[in-house]
């Protein structure tokens, strides 16, 4: 769980986000965007975010699908740490997505993972 808040002139929101994971061995190309809330999906491996979002790297190759209207695209694309949601919070002020990928890792080693 994290807590976060996030303020844009005078909107402040207030949330609490809840990280759940679960291993899924379905590709990409079987998922379904949900309208109005996801607009593409991208795969990188598991060490790739972690040197990204620990700033070893400034930049990696994603492969993934988008969709506009009812047509999906598969692509490839190169993310930086500036391509992410709220990425001067998560990123700068908490370390939150590079929290989250260290315990995906630790997920998919086995490891007992505890709340961040």
């Amino acid at each position: 769980m994290f807590r976060n808040i996030a303020i844009r002139g005078s909107y402040i929101n207030r949330e609490f986000c809840h990280v759940f994971l679960a291993k899924n061995e379905q590709a990409l190309s079987g998922c379904r965007l949900q309208d109005g809330e996801v607009v593409g999906v991208y795969e990188v491996g598991i060490q790739d975010a972690v040197n990204l979002f620990s700033k070893k790297v400034p930049a990696v190759k994603a492969a993934g699908i988008s969709r506009c209207g009812n047509q999906y695209t598969t692509e490839e694309k190169i993310i930086r740490i500036e391509d992410t949601c709220n990425w001067r919070e998560r990123c700068e002020v908490s370390n939150y997505y590079l929290n989250v990928m260290l315990a995906c890792r630790g997920f998919l080693r086995g490891d007992e993972i505890v709340r961040f």
